[in-house]
């Protein structure tokens, strides 16, 4: 009887040990849970306060775009045509009309950079 009062004797203190090892892991998990709660809320605060921010610039420029449309859409004109610009800029010499065929200047002649510069004419005349 001596020997299984021993085994539980041991048992319960391997267990102690367990529980009080568990315990302390739990309340250090607990603590940085804690710690990305906090963060979190922060975090959210301050995305909601720039948020509202956002919201009251672009109702801003909506505004200013209502009252200033036609400013505003030649800007964009402007904009889209210098970004067309460089687009056929880069596709090669001369621009091609819908059949492929170099388009032709003023003078009937195909226009590209070398028939500027070999006739002198820059096409304004």
């Amino acid at each position: 009887m001596n020997s299984s009062i021993i085994h539980a004797d041991i048992f319960f203190y391997i267990t102690t040990i367990a529980v009080i090892i568990l315990t302390a892991l739990l309340i250090i998990l607990f603590y940085y849970l804690v710690k990305i709660a906090r963060h979190l809320e922060c975090t959210a605060m301050k995305l909601r306060k720039e948020s509202e921010r956002i919201i009251e610039d672009v109702s801003f420029v909506r505004e200013s775009i209502e009252d200033q449309g036609d400013k505003a859409m030649s800007f964009l004109k402007f904009i889209f045509r210098s970004f067309i610009s460089r687009k056929d800029s880069t596709r090669g010499r001369g621009s091609k009309n819908a059949r492929g065929d170099k388009a032709l200047n003023m003078n009937g002649k195909k226009s590209s950079f070398r028939n500027k510069k070999k006739d002198g004419n820059d096409g304004l005349e």
